[in-house]
Order: structure tokens, then sequence, then C-alpha cells
């Protein structure tokens, strides 16, 4: 049996009411997409499987999220949705370090009027307030 509610067949298993876990549909596909990178690593097939278009992003991630919906293609920008909404400031998500889905640890620039600034960790990558900026 696998932690991921399949069988080594590929199966769903019947799993008691409490351990069910209610996910969104954007967390539940990131789930099955892992799922089936998973079972292809088994079988020895070990090519990426690309991530859902961007333009089906509705609402707010964390940056890890925003990573793997971006098909963990680094550099890539968000903004927080507290910021004001100019194309002239973001984040410039540059490393991505996972300890455990879907949390870990980001670094980049933030980037105002084409200006970056150092390096430095993201402080809030974990927090659900975060948006892919287009370009």
């Amino acid at each position: 049996m696998t932690n991921w509610g399949y069988n080594e067949t590929g199966n769903p298993l019947l799993v008691p009411e409490s351990a069910l876990v209610t996910l969104c549909r954007l967390c539940h596909s990131a789930l099955e997409d892992s799922r089936r990178r998973l079972l292809k690593l088994r079988e020895g097939v070990a090519e990426p499987e690309p991530g859902p278009p961007l333009t089906e992003i509705v609402g707010a991630r964390n940056i890890f999220q925003l990573w793997e919906f971006n098909g963990r293609t680094l550099p890539f920008k968000a903004i927080k949705e507290s910021w004001v909404q100019s194309p002239t400031h973001f984040m410039r998500v540059e490393r991505v370090v996972i300890k455990k889905w879907p949390y870990g640890f980001a670094w980049g620039c933030y980037v105002r009027d084409g200006v970056a600034g150092e390096q430095k960790q993201i402080s809030g990558a974990g927090t659900y307030s975060w948006r892919l900026v287009d370009g």
C-alpha cells in the first residue's frame, strides 16, 4: 500500500471517513499529478508531466504552489495580494527548497520600477496570499 490513497496497482483504496481530507480543485490536481509522477517513477518512466495552464490558476496560493503550477520553472514573478496591483513591482522568485509539500523556503529579489534588490529569503512564502505575475 502507498500513502497516496492508492495501492501498488493504482486502484483507489477505501479509507475510513475520518481519514478523508477536503481539497480544493487545484490542490487535488497537484496531488493527482504527484501520484502519477510517483507511479511513473516506479515503472521506470521519469518524464515530467506538464502542469495545468497558468490561466486555470484562480485565487491566491503560496509561493511553492505557484512554482509547481509554473512547471517548477525559475525564476518567476509573484505579487502579494496586499500589495498595490502595479506591474512595476513584484518579487522575482529565484530559488525554492521544499521541506514538506506545499511548504519550504524560497529566495528572491524584490523588484521595484525595474531595480532589483539583493536576493534574500522571502518572508511569508508559505502564506496563501501570492499570485503569479504575467511576463
